[in-house]
Order: C-alpha cells, then structure tokens, then sequence
C-alpha cells in the first residue's frame, strides 16, 4: 500500500501534489495503534499544539473498527458532573438527573457489557494538563479498579495535553497513570526543512504558490523560530504575513514583516506565548478585596485558604486543590468555583453532603459570612 493511501485511510489530508503529510503524525497515529493492538490500558500523547494532538488522535480514532467505541473530552470541563455527562452522552445515555456516584456507576456498566461482547472502548482526555487534579484521579481510581479484571484490557485511556503533563504525572497520587503510560509518545516542533513544507503546502491550498515567491529565504528562518516549530503558530503567522503583503505591495516578506506580523498577533493575543512579550507599562492598580476561607477540621488547628479565580476540588484526597483531612469527607467532596464576581460550591455527590445552617444543598451561591459544613469541617467564607 502507498503512503499516500496510507494516509488518506487514517483521515489525514493529503496535500494537492498527492504527498503524504507530516512525517510525525504518521509516526504518532502508528504508536497509538501499536498501543492499542497490545492492548495497553494507558496511553500518554504529549506536544506544544493541541489542535495538532486532536487531529493525529481523530485520525486515530478515525481507523478504530465498529466494535470500539471511543469517547473523547476534547475541552476542560466545568466540574465532575458536567465530565461525567460528557462521558454518558458519549455512550448514550441521558445524564439529567443522575447524581456524580450514578454517572460513574453506569459507565462501569457499560465498560461490563463491553467487555462481555468482547468490544473495547477508548477513552481519550484531551488538554489534560487543564483540567483539575480531580479528573486526573478519577482516571486513576478507574484503571486501578479495572486493573485485574478482563475490563482492563478491554478499555484504553489516552491522556494527551502540553509538554507539562508528563510533570503534572509525577505527583505521586499519579505513580499508576504515570508507571502504566511507559514513554510518552511525543509531537515535537517541527524542524526548519518541515516548516518549508508546511508553509508550501499552506500556501498551495490557497492558491498562493511557492513559497520562494512569497518569501525571502531569510523571512522563513524567522517565522520558524518565532513560531517555535508549533504549526498554529507557523499558519497564522503566515497567512498574517501574507495579509501585511497584501497591503503595503510588497513584492515579498521579508525578515521585517514577518517580525511585524508577530507583533500584530501578539496585540491579538492570537500567537503562542513562545514569543516574547515586550515589557507592559506599569500602572497603579486598586488593590481588590481579599476573599477566604477559614476552615476548621477537628483535632486541627484553623488555617486560611485565599481564594483567587479558578475550580477548586474539596475534599479527603491527596490530590484535591482543598484537602480537609477527615475520615468522614468524602475524596472528591465538593466543588469551589471562583470567580471574579462570585463563589460557589457545588456538591461532587459526597456521603455526607455539604450543609449551610441546617439545609443540606447542591448548589451554592456564597456570601460573606456563610458558614459551610462539609461533614465535621466547617468554612467560613470571608472577604476584608
């Protein structure tokens, strides 16, 4: 079989002059299905791109035969709930009205019946170096409660994500995820030779021809390591240097324009942070209210937590962002999320709930001076 057909069969485009497409991803979409042909349980995909990462595991996923399901969380989630929703949808099941201890029991049935019908299912967690330690563990508890029954080797994780998650990995709450996933395969920058292609090929799609014409030999040493190798990087600072081109009449981008059109995008918030920002003037800044928890579990002493925008897991785990070391919190008790116009708790379907004053919720919008119960532990929510 050619490459070119090769390559059309696993859902990759194939470039107008008939040539296959980056060698990398062919390399990449090859190490997955050797990880699912030996049935591995985890399989760990790492680079700088993660729209690049989606279209080597969609190729993947692509060339899987009917008797494999695949489930994809191709963004980080709100909460557990909405992650589990996510995951029953995927299986066909309705999640509405089904608490977080039920969604995770249907898909431990579903994995069940999978395997009783000698089908697999692939479970890919893409961006995972964004989504809470809580999910994370999730995954852990799963492949290690799987791990010595037939249902391990029918299911395959794929966690994917930045160059980061192999360090997020080495919390050692994670040593199984880490210890099972062996050597990441890995989506490296691409070297200059690769970025000439790929800019070739951009440029003949729309209809802009070589490459040599567009630009001069030294313009493209600079995108390239402006870009960093990342194609995201490399299309949008081509088709903005070609934009600039456009404009003034130039005849080429030279090593001038392609500075400029970083720039521009840099205004834009539109190009990888790979490129330096210039030095932001300082101006005073009023200084913001101070938000906290007070919290008191028994036999500890009261410890301060500050609250700052983001999703915060509360619960008895290592790995939750608030950990409250009591035998009568559950792990993955609840979650915090802070904005910057509000607070709010939500309960993960704890044993023991989250209680304000006597009243037992699911959701909760906090003020200054609420007083959460969660168990024996109580926060009190504070702003100075």
């Amino acid at each position: 079989m050619s490459v070119e057909s090769t390559a059309q069969d696993a859902g990759i485009a194939v470039a107008p002059d008939g040539r296959p497409p980056m060698h990398r991803h062919l390399v990449a979409k090859s190490s997955l299905d050797t990880a699912f042909e030996e049935q591995r349980r985890i399989a760990l995909v790492l680079g700088a791109d993660s729209a690049e990462i989606g279209q080597v595991i969609g190729s993947f996923i692509d060339g899987l035969d009917e008797r494999t399901t695949s489930i994809r969380i191709r963004h980080p989630q709100e909460n557990a709930l909405a992650a589990f929703a996510e995951i029953n949808r995927a299986i066909g099941f309705d999640p509405k009205d089904l608490t977080l201890s039920d969604l995770q029991n249907v898909l431990t049935l579903f994995l069940e019946y999978q395997c009783n019908h000698r089908h697999r299912t692939v479970l890919c967690i893409e961006k995972a170096d964004q989504q809470s330690k809580w999910l994370l563990d999730c995954i852990s508890r799963l492949t290690r409660s799987t791990g010595a029954s037939q249902i391990g080797r029918s299911l395959m994780v794929i966690l994917s994500g930045a160059n980061c998650l192999n360090d997020i990995l080495r919390n050692t709450a994670f040593d199984g995820l880490r210890k099972e996933a062996g050597t990441p395969i890995r989506l490296g920058p691409m070297s200059i030779f690769e970025t000439r292609e790929f800019m070739n090929r951009i440029c003949a799609t729309m209809g802009h021809g070589d490459i040599q014409d567009l630009f001069d030999f030294d313009a493209v040493e600079r995108l390239h390591n402006l870009s960093g190798g990342t194609p995201s990087a490399i299309a949008k600072l081509l088709r903005e240097c070609l934009a600039i081109v456009g404009k003034n009449g130039a005849g080429t981008a030279s090593r001038q324009i392609v500075s400029a059109a970083a720039r521009n995008l840099r205004a834009d918030l539109a190009l990888d942070a790979s490129i330096v920002a210039p030095r932001p003037v300082l101006v005073p800044s009023v200084a913001e209210p101070r938000r906290r928890l007070l919290i008191q579990c028994p036999n500890k002493p009261p410890r301060e937590f500050i609250l700052k925008p983001g999703r915060f897991m509360i619960g008895r785990s290592a790995t939750a962002d608030l950990c409250l070391p009591s035998p009568k919190v559950s792990r993955r008790h609840a979650l915090l999320i802070v904005t910057a116009d509000l607070v709010q708790v939500l309960d993960l379907g704890s044993v023991n709930g989250v209680c304000v004053g006597t009243e037992r919720i699911t959701e909760f919008e906090v003020d200054p001076g609420s007083v959460l119960r969660l168990a024996d532990c109580t926060l009190e929510f504070s702003v100075d």
